[in-house]
């Protein structure tokens, strides 16, 4: 831009300024283009960054009226900490003599943000630093309750069965063992022992008398047989 077209811009825009309300008014922050050099602060164009609060706006506006490419601003998220509030590129196209064209941005998150001029990306950059410049750290989620176990239930106790095989009961003296319930043992059972006094009692004694009896009827009868003979 020669020095002519230089003051010529300059003097156009002050007089405009002073007939006409500030197009920034209704932005906290904003910056301008003149050139194809860089992005100006609209209140200190030695600087191409500013600060704003969250939710607070910023006004990009294209002064330049040499420039039949315009401008345009683009939000480089790659070198930007949080989300940037636009994803498009937003064109600024050439003013006529006396007016300008501007784009409005609302910043709604703490964090800070680059920008880029899309026609002439490397000399034309700039940065909004909103809040504190770092994004809000995000709210720790709370731990889900682990479920407390359920109680296994104790297991019944298994009742013992009462069915055994009965005892049978023999009489002393008969000789006969009880039923063996362990065919397949090994082990050989002892054998009851024997009344050996069983043989004496009553029994016995009736035998002796009879047979005592007996043998007198067997002499009395040989002797009248002898006597018979003679």
């Amino acid at each position: 831009m020669s020095l002519r077209n230089r003051v010529l811009a300059f003097t156009i825009v002050a007089v405009g300024a002073a007939f006409l309300p500030s197009l920034s008014s209704a932005a906290e922050a904003g910056f301008f283009a003149d050139d194809d050099i860089g992005w100006h602060n609209s209140a200190n164009p030695q600087s191409n960054q500013a600060a704003i609060a969250s939710d607070q706006s910023v006004m990009f506006e294209n002064r330049d009226y040499d420039t039949e490419d315009g401008h345009s601003v683009q939000c480089l998220q790659e070198e930007s900490n949080n989300q940037c509030p636009w994803t498009d590129i937003k064109p600024l196209p050439q003013p006529e003599t006396g007016t300008v064209t501007a784009v409005t941005v609302t910043f709604g998150a703490p964090g800070t943000y680059v920008f880029r001029c899309g026609v002439h990306p490397t000399q034309m950059r700039g940065r909004v630093v909103v809040g504190a410049g770092v994004p809000e750290p995000s709210p720790s989620p709370s731990p889900s309750p682990s479920p407390s176990p359920s109680p296994s239930p104790s297991p019944l106790p298994i009742p013992q069965s009462t069915n055994e095989p009965p005892q049978l009961e023999v009489p002393a003296g008969t000789g006969a063992d009880p039923p063996d319930d362990d065919a397949g043992d090994p082990q050989p059972r002892a054998a009851p022992p024997t009344n050996k006094g069983s043989l004496v009692g009553p029994t016995a004694a009736s035998a002796t008398l009879l047979l005592a009896t007996s043998i007198g009827q067997l002499g009395y009868f040989i002797s009248r047989m002898r006597r018979s003979r003679y």
